[in-house]
């Protein structure tokens, strides 16, 4: 048989109660596929980032991500070389099966000039 002695007791409390707080901080884990609006074409390599940390991910071949944020008032950063960033809030992101596009950018160049 274990014996606690009562001077553990509420040690053994705060330390159950500061378990639930660190797991209750994850407010979700959104996913989605981020395309070309033009074409509609996935776009592997996207950079998906949550504008109030350091965490980020990529899209993967099939340009589908996964990411998990611990904050309700985030806005996730969505960028791809080439193409408009956008921004969007968690608050208007499902957590499942959002598709994001992205508009590319259309750059003059200016004369070329070609030496042989």
């Amino acid at each position: 048989m274990i014996h606690f002695s009562t001077k553990r007791i509420p040690f053994l409390i705060i330390a159950l109660f500061l378990q639930y707080c660190s797991f209750s901080q994850t407010v979700g884990s959104f996913s989605g596929k981020v395309i070309d609006a033009k074409t509609k074409l996935p776009l592997p390599s996207a950079t998906i980032q949550i504008q109030t940390s350091t965490v980020s991910t990529i899209t993967n071949n099939e340009a589908s991500f996964r990411i998990i944020t611990n904050n309700r008032d985030d806005t996730f950063k969505i960028s791809s070389i080439g193409y408009q960033s956008v921004n969007i809030s968690t608050q208007l992101f499902r957590n499942k099966n959002n598709i994001i596009e992205l508009k590319p950018i259309s750059a003059n160049l200016g004369m070329v000039w070609r030496f042989r």
